[in-house]
């Protein structure tokens, strides 16, 4: 059985930002990964994931650059999953990082025997 996988699908940049910040990669490393992600078939690499994998999709109703119907697209593809939609939660969870931090945890609690 694989491990829990959880999908953050919004606050990508902050992450990569948070990541330049403390100089763990350059800014160079960062263009040249945000390339490969937006290259990525995201139906496709929703198909490959294992049927037995927990998959926790996570997403802002108000996100400003990916819109919630993304997500929905993406539930839809990959069979073992718990979307939340966080309500009034933007791109980087502004206002919303508790309820966010609350979703994930709750979600590792119930599926970490499946690890």
């Amino acid at each position: 059985m694989c491990p829990v996988v959880i999908s953050l699908i919004g606050p990508l940049k902050s992450v990569w930002e948070k990541i330049i910040w403390k100089g763990e990669v350059s800014v160079g490393d960062m263009e040249e990964t945000e390339m490969q992600l937006l290259n990525i078939n995201m139906h496709d690499a929703g198909l490959r994931v294992d049927q037995d994998c927990r998959v926790l999709i996570v997403h802002g109703s108000a996100d400003e650059i990916n819109p919630v119907e993304d997500a929905l697209e993406f539930a839809k593809i990959i069979a073992n999953n718990e979307l939340r939609i966080i309500e009034g939660a933007n791109h980087d969870y502004t206002n919303h990082r508790h309820e966010l931090v609350s979703v994930v945890l709750d979600f590792l609690k119930e599926n970490m025997h499946r690890a």
